[in-house]
């Protein structure tokens, strides 16, 4: 019972947050296609913040333009590695930041992929007007946000050692 446990907390869990979190990103772009579409720009604060329907044909900041074939199998080789690096994350309370950021990778990948897939573009519609920001969407937060989370955690809680199963799993050398 305390295996199954240790399973549910491990894989069930984070699953099912990565659908959630899929499920949100989609469902947001699926009202955006729905009700922003046809009207193009709504301000939330004017002068600041609107939404704005956008086709992004390439990837961040429009690098790739044009490239959905290179795109789609650029992510889908992106998730097979971050799926392969979630199961050596080592267990416990101290990786648990590691396993939020791979999901939150796996969330904003996937959510994008579904769009290249299903439309050639990916949905954006999220801009900061007062910065002239890049328009962009909920899957893309995800993985801003799970970088940004990284590289904090890389400066500032995890000892280098502590990082070494990055390496491990990717090298083909094994410890005895």
């Amino acid at each position: 019972m305390n295996q199954s446990k240790e399973t549910c907390k491990r894989f069930l869990l984070p699953l099912l947050f990565l659908v959630l979190a899929v499920f949100i990103d989609q469902f947001s772009k699926w009202l955006v296609v729905e009700y922003l579409k046809p009207i193009r720009s709504f301000p939330i604060i004017d002068g600041v913040f609107r939404l704005h329907y956008l086709e992004n044909r390439g990837a961040a900041f429009g690098i790739f333009y044009g490239w959905q074939g290179f795109l789609i199998v650029f992510t889908v080789l992106i998730t097979l590695g971050v799926v392969y690096l979630y199961f050596h994350i080592p267990g416990g309370r101290r990786y648990l930041y590691m396993r939020i950021i791979s999901i939150l990778i796996l969330s904003g990948g996937i959510g994008n992929l579904i769009d290249r897939i299903r439309f050639g573009f990916v949905i954006d519609f999220l801009f900061f007007e007062l910065i002239n920001f890049p328009v962009f969407n909920i899957a893309d937060s995800y993985m801003v946000i799970a970088c940004i989370l990284f590289l904090f955690l890389v400066l500032f809680y995890y000892k280098e050692d502590e990082l070494d199963f990055i390496f491990n799993a990717f090298s083909r050398r094994n410890k005895g």
